[in-house]
């Protein structure tokens, strides 16, 4: 039969902390353009923004649900798959469980950073494109294309969802 992979934890690694460390410097030196574009804007009210927050939540959760109906559909069943997850274990010591709270922050910041703010409002300031918002639509695919690891309907899902969560970056002013 089929071999199953040695149980891995899920550790803060190097690469996740020096990517982490790249989009702070990155925010860093480039805040004025984030301060220039939503520092002065007008703020929604807390009711506006976090409205905004919970009704886009509700939409992210719909259309991770959809992607799975479709995706059991098209395996035809609808049992739960595993296999993408059979190969990890939960931390088993507290170090462990710090570290991988850790390493979800830090990606989560750098989603949030790199895919909300810096590539498609830095590369509109520095390489202007008119009547067509290039910079949006290259932003929301190349952060579906890197859950490329999920398959097409877990690309397919991080397309929408990009999508949802850039709309809710530009009506809160707000990477948080």
């Amino acid at each position: 039969g089929k071999s199953t992979p040695a149980p891995q934890e899920i550790k803060l690694t190097f690469f996740c902390l020096s990517e982490t460390l790249v989009c702070v410097l990155l925010l860093f030196h480039h805040k004025d353009l984030y301060l220039k574009k939503y520092k002065f804007t007008q703020n929604p009210d807390v009711f506006t923004r976090h409205s905004a927050v919970l009704l886009s939540f509700g939409i992210l959760i719909f259309i991770s649900i959809i992607f799975q109906i479709i995706l059991c559909l098209l395996k035809g069943h609808f049992q739960e798959n595993t296999d993408s997850f059979s190969g990890l274990v939960p931390p088993s010591s507290p170090l462990l469980w710090l570290s991988f709270f850790s390493a979800l922050l830090c990606g989560a910041f750098c989603e949030e950073f790199l895919y909300r703010f810096y590539l498609p409002d830095f590369g509109s300031e520095l390489f202007p494109v008119k009547r067509f918002p290039f910079w949006e639509v290259l932003s929301v695919l190349v952060f579906g294309f890197s859950h490329s690891y999920l398959g097409i309907a877990g690309i397919l899902n991080a397309i929408s969802c990009g999508t949802i969560l850039r709309l809710l970056f530009l009506k809160t002013k707000s990477l948080a």
